[in-house]
């Protein structure tokens, strides 16, 4: 239980003691900051060996270093702070109050109930990041956990800061909302909402000029970073003889579900609406060239699934069970009615069990791992080399891209842009600057225990909508001159299903299927989508495409 006092331990931004006077700067080694963090934050005590295993695994005397640690610790703090740090033989405990908690605290109840006084309450806790700067060498467990409480206290301060500043400015108040924007825009700079709503405000003011020199910051971001346009309302008011809605950003938002708050990008369209699930180890981004080429004539919406992204990581909870249970409840929220289900890899198993609940009208399966056990489990097992990269820290966006297409085959230049704005909207910035894949790697490892032991074949073979194959043949790693399935596998599934047709990406590796998808490919799901009233009473059942030049 924490102490109530108006002083408090401040880990977000930098790391301070915080009182009415003001904020004192804690001046600690890595080591001291990092225990600081992981035991104040704790819902109770922390056992020692605990602590000496996540914070010194390279020591020969962990306990030791860790009683050092705490030594420094307790001197280097201010005023009476030190008296909380409570250390036993077996445990350590640091009840006091910390802005963390009184953040928390303040941003979910804004979330459940908006209150405006709450939400500049909570903007004002949010100084910066947590534990801003921090630069320690610790145990994988460690790093995890810094990443997860990183992302979560981010996002948290990004939903909160918009539903203020739509607040604000709904309620003829914009002047309120340009500054926690521009803060929000300084921590994220891609949230494009926190650009648009700003420029929104200024003019709500009257500010044209201010909101004109905005528009033109938020452009170049926009095309210099992203590799997109800006929004076409905007980009109407302030570029009138430019077209801007071919490449704009997809809207997003957050879904609050029984169990976790999803997040979601959403391209505008008709019906019918497409539900599209990424692969295990990446995020709804991925599904940006497709939506490119199918929106507007169908809407598609991409989530990211619990566990990666911008969507909440709990410690445990990933069965594909409660996934397809996310995916139910989100299809009600944002009225999905009956939609198509897009799966690529491992999205194609959760896809697959999604459709089956769902009653969809529709399943692609991009090189979905949909088997019996024994090749779902080969699959799986052979991408586990990629798993262990998602805890990997890169100094920068460069580096990450750099390493991304020496893994990979020659890209196009559609498909490089398309990786480079996946990376930007799919790596957090660490405390010390450093990036790292948003996913919680352990997330995934459970889903993939899960989808080992779930009846995908059987699923699919109950599936009475239409199916969709499509196979990529070429090599999916460089190292490896094979493709990430063979044909055996993919015929396989057209078999199983009732009204399967399969389509051959002659051109096409693994990930490439999403995110450079070839032309074949492209009108083989247009005419899919627009067959669907007809699909079933086809006979098209195991018929293939093949494009002229693979034959």
């Amino acid at each position: 239980m924490r102490v109530l006092s108006d002083e408090r331990i401040g880990l977000l931004g930098t790391p301070a003691w915080l009182t009415e006077k003001g904020a004192v700067a804690l001046h600690l080694q890595p080591k001291a900051l990092a225990l600081l963090g992981y035991v104040v934050t704790a819902d109770g005590p922390v056992p020692r060996r605990d602590l000496a295993r996540l914070l010194f695994p390279e020591a020969d005397d962990a306990r030791g270093a860790l009683r050092w640690q705490l030594a420094r610790l307790r001197s280097a703090l201010p005023g009476d702070a030190g008296r909380h740090l409570r250390v036993e033989r077996e445990q350590v405990t640091f009840a006091i109050a910390t802005d963390v908690h009184a953040f928390r605290t303040a941003a979910e109840r804004v979330l459940r109930s908006f209150d405006p006084r709450v939400a500049r309450n909570a903007i004002v806790l949010y100084r910066g990041d947590f534990l801003s700067g921090l630069s320690a060498s610790a145990s994988t467990e460690f790093d995890t956990w810094l990443y997860l409480q990183e992302e979560s206290l981010r996002t948290l301060f990004r939903r909160v800061t918009l539903a203020f500043a739509r607040w604000a400015i709904d309620e003829g108040n914009a002047g309120e909302a340009l500054e926690p924007l521009a803060r929000l825009a300084d921590v994220d700079p891609y949230a494009e909402n926190a650009h648009a709503m700003r420029i929104e405000a200024l003019l709500a003011l009257g500010a044209t000029d201010r909101a004109h020199d905005a528009y033109v910051a938020y452009a170049q971001l926009m095309r210099g970073d992203l590799h997109a346009e800006p929004r076409a309302e905007l980009a109407a008011r302030f570029e009138k003889s430019r077209s801007t809605a071919a490449r704009a950003l997809p809207r997003e938002g957050f879904a609050t579900l029984r169990e976790v708050t999803l997040h979601f990008v959403d391209w505008p369209g008709g019906d019918p609406p497409l539900l599209c699930i990424h692969g295990a180890t990446s995020t709804c981004y991925v599904y940006g060239a497709l939506a490119q080429k199918l929106a507007p004539a169908f809407r598609l919406v991409a989530p990211d699934l619990r566990g990666t992204g911008f969507s909440d990581k709990p410690p445990t909870a990933y069965s594909v069970e409660q996934h397809v249970e996310d995916l139910a409840e989100l299809s009600v929220a944002l009225g999905l009615d009956r939609p198509v289900l897009f799966g690529h890899s491992a999205g194609g198993a959760i896809a697959t069990l999604t459709a089956e609940r769902l009653g969809a009208r529709g399943v692609v399966l991009l090189d979905g791992v949909v088997g019996e056990r024994s090749v779902v489990e080969d699959r799986l097992s052979v991408a586990t080399s990629s798993l262990e990269g998602t805890r990997e820290r890169y100094p920068n966006f460069a580096r990450y891209l750099e390493l991304m297409r020496a893994s990979r085959t020659s890209m196009s230049p559609d498909e490089e842009l398309l990786v480079d704005q996946m990376a930007r909207f799919s790596m957090t910035r660490m405390p010390d600057g450093s990036y790292r894949m948003s996913v919680y790697t352990d997330a995934v490892k459970q889903t993939w225990q899960s989808i080992v032991q779930s009846d995908t074949m059987g699923a699919l073979r109950r599936l009475a909508c239409p199916v969709l194959v499509v196979w990529a043949t070429q090599p999916w790693l460089i190292d490896d001159d094979r493709p990430y399935f063979d044909e055996q596998i993919a015929r396989s599934q057209v078999a199983a299903a009732r009204h399967g047709e399969l389509v051959v990406a002659s051109k096409s590796t693994h990930a490439r299927l999403v995110r450079d998808p070839e032309p074949v490919v492209v009108d083989a799901v247009q005419q899919f989508l627009h067959s669907l009233g007809r699909a079933a009473s086809s006979k098209a059942n195991g018929r293939t495409r093949v494009p002229a030049g693979a034959r």
